[in-house]
């Protein structure tokens, strides 16, 4: 996983495309509304370097192409992470 600082502001594009890299799924892909198995696990690998580097859920919601922020937190509690 990819580790970011809080202090230091990160563009959400940014972290969505180092998380592309990571799991070779194409930026476009992560922010459809397209709901494969693998674009859904590379989509919350976003969804946790995102709140990791400080972004509320609405935000997050709206860097993944204009989701809800209660879908982006069932995201993050479905593969375990705690919903803060």
């Amino acid at each position: 996983m990819i580790s970011y600082c809080p202090e230091r502001y990160i563009p959400a594009r940014q972290i969505i495309e180092d998380v592309a890299r990571q799991t070779g799924a194409p930026v476009e892909l992560i922010v459809s509304r397209q709901r494969h198995p693998a674009l859904t696990a590379a989509r919350a690998a976003a969804v946790l370097a995102l709140r990791e580097a400080g972004y509320s859920w609405a935000e997050i919601g709206r860097a993944l192409g204009g989701r809800h922020h209660t879908a982006v937190m069932w995201l993050a509690g479905r593969i375990g992470n705690e919903r803060r």
